[in-house]
This record gives structure tokens, sequence and C-alpha cells, in this order.
């Protein structure tokens, strides 16, 4: 069965304003997804475009159908940029838009249909190329709808670029009227099929980061980004039981950062920043009170967790910090060491932290920031640390 031109117009912008609704509807539940938010807007113009194009006289309605078509390019390339949290860049989305105008004033490029077709196309490749370079970046858990989209991407555009080097080649007769030009029932699905499938994949792609961003923010503290407490204990506590399995070894450093003027200190950010860069590759960090972090060092004999201890002290003071309430002083570190040694009696999670945490008491009673360390009942102070 035949389809009927001015029908299948009027599916493709249903279609297309029902996408760009749904976006809108998804933006609204968080409105942190600003990709959803451009999305809805590109089908907007992508809509209004084919509208003005069918509603327009002849030439009116080309010019206004691509300036339209460019810019809702533009926006599905900003959607893409907002997913990996970069701004609009509206220079760029507005260059192929103003080159596209600017030659239609010129009456020779007016007349000459397949290269006026040809730079239409090829100018909406470079938006749609972008948003494929801006997804290929993007990180994502659904890989495979990532992928599965990318391959749609590059199909549109060897598409469009075929139809603008036949048009070139094989030139044809337009007729003013839209829906009576060659391949416009091909061009109305394609670009409802196109259109259809971005805003799908697009809500189901923000709606995999929005899971993701709960997800890291449950367990991480957001001041510093480190692992928050809650989640380092239910770490801590599966590694005590992989050690006490494997009978190896495993050690607790707690330290504490004195001269903080608050829990939420600018200057905590830089000092997860030197404790992590202290520790080794296979250490988890955490923030464990106000101005306290801990390190869970699996494998780690007494003697490494002491060399990752001076580097800790190392870091830390050579960021030179003042301190809050001691003018002319720097912020100085006291640390706690627990440590878990093969083969040990069972212990749980809470007695080795408690262990630390009497190691660390006594440190910060000392002061100067010195360094304790205890295995069992016992408690000892560690040589001064090196600077």
């Amino acid at each position: 069965m035949a389809l009927d031109p001015p029908t299948l117009l009027l599916t493709m912008l249903l279609v297309v304003s029902m996408t760009g609704a749904g976006c809108w509807l998804v933006w609204l539940q968080d409105r942190r997804q600003e990709a959803l938010l451009w999305m809805g807007l590109a089908v907007l113009f992508i809509a209004l475009a084919m509208a003005g194009r069918a509603a327009l006289a002849f030439m009116p309605g080309v010019i206004f159908a691509t300036s339209g078509l460019l810019l809702g390019f533009g926006l599905i390339w900003t959607a893409f940029r907002a997913l990996n949290n970069h701004p609009p860049e509206p220079a760029v989305i507005f260059l192929p838009i103003l080159i596209w105008l600017g030659l239609c004033f010129s009456p020779a490029f007016r007349t000459h249909m397949a290269l006026r077709i040809s730079l239409g196309i090829f100018l909406s490749l470079i938006p749609l190329s972008l948003a494929m370079g801006e997804l290929w970046r993007t990180r994502l858990n659904a890989q495979i709808l990532r992928r599965a989209v990318l391959l749609v991407m590059a199909a549109e555009i060897l598409l469009l670029l075929q139809r603008a080097v036949r048009s070139l080649i094989w030139p044809h007769v337009v007729s003013a009227r839209f829906e009576a030009a060659p391949g416009f029932k091909v061009l109305m699905l394609d670009l409802m099929g196109f259109i259809l499938i971005l805003g799908a994949s697009i809500i189901a792609l923000a709606q995999d980061q929005t899971v993701r961003w709960y997800r890291d923010h449950t367990h991480n503290d957001l001041l510093t980004g480190l692992s928050n407490r809650k989640y380092f204990e239910a770490c801590l506590r599966r590694h005590i039981q992989r050690a006490q399995y494997e009978a190896a070894p495993l050690a607790l450093i707690l330290l504490s950062i004195e001269g903080l003027a608050s829990a939420t200190d600018a200057r905590l950010r830089p000092l997860a920043e030197a404790i992590t860069a202290a520790c080794r590759p296979s250490d988890l960090v955490g923030r464990y009170r106000a101005n306290e972090f801990a390190v869970l060092l699996p494998l780690a004999t007494p003697q490494d967790a002491m060399t990752v201890a001076a580097r800790l002290r190392q870091r830390v003071t050579g960021l030179h910090l003042a301190h809050s309430t001691r003018p002319g002083e720097a912020l100085t570190v006291s640390q706690g060491i627990a440590v878990l040694s093969a083969p040990s009696l069972p212990m749980k999670a809470i007695e080795l932290t408690a262990m630390a945490d009497r190691a660390l008491g006594c440190a910060e009673q000392e002061g100067g920031g010195v360094c304790w360390t205890a295995d069992g009942q016992d408690l000892h102070a560690v040589p001064p640390l090196p600077a």
C-alpha cells in the first residue's frame, strides 16, 4: 500500500514531537541531566523545520528548513556534550547556519539545486560528526547501548554522505511542493527513525549516568571524593575475611589532620588528593571522621604500613598548609597503625579499628605529628618518620 505523503509528514511531526516531549518529561524528574533538555530542544527545532518546509513557499521553505535542521543537529551535539558535562558551544552551533544563510544571499547558489542540497547535507555532517565524537568519549556502564548508538550515527552519516554525492553527480529537478519531491518518503522515514532512536537512546544513556551518579555518591564523601565511612567499613570487613581465609597480612592506618578550621574546610580536598597519592594502587582511602582519614592496606606487613605512613606524613606536610588556630605553624598529621599479622586469631573489623584508634589516640596525646602502632594489645611509638 502506497504511503500518503501528507499523512507521512503528519506522522513524522507527531513522532518527533512526542520524542521531544518524552525527553523533557524525563528531564523534569531529574533536572541535573541537561542532555535531555538539549535533546528536547533539538527535536523541537527539527519538527519546526519540517513543518516550515511544507507550509512556506519553495525557496523560503528550503532556507528555513535547512537552517532549522542545522540548529537541531547542533543541539543534538550539545546534548551529547552535556553527557560529558561540557558546556554548550554557541559559536560552533551557529557557524553552519551562518554559512548557509550567507550563501543563500547569492542568486547563483539559490538557483543551483544540486549544490544547495549537497552543501546543506555537508554542513549537517559537522554537528553529527562532533556528536559521534562526544558519545565515543562518554564514560558509561551501558557499553552495548553506546556502541549501538555509535553504529546508528555512523550509518546515518554515511547515508547523508551518499545523498550529497549523488545530488552532485545525478542532479534532478525538485518540485516546489515539498511532499512531491523525489525521495520525500525515504527522507521522512529516515529522519523519523533516526530522531526516535536518538531520543530513546539519550534517555537511556542519561538514566544510566543518573544511576551511576547516585551509586557513586552513596559510596563517596561529597567533600573529598573519597570513600565514605560506611562504604570503607564494608570494604574493611570483606578484606579482613579474605586476609584470615588466605592467612595474609593486612594493615589499617588512621590519620588525624590537626589544625583544620572545620569539618567542611576547603583544604580537605587537596589533603585527600595528597593522601591518595601517597598510597599504593591497591590501597583504599576513605574519610573516617571530620578531620580523620583511613587507609586500608591489603597484603601489608608492619614495615609496609610504616613506609606508607612515612609517605603520608611527607605528602601532607609538603602541602605547607597553615594551622587554623596557631599562626605561623603548619598542619600536623598524627597516625595510628593497626596490623593484622598472619597467622592471626579471628578478628572483626571493629576490633582492628579500635586498635588503630587507640594508637591514634596515643599519637595525638604526644602531639607533633607522630605515629603509633598497635599489634593486639601492645602499643608502640614508631621512631620519628622522615619528613
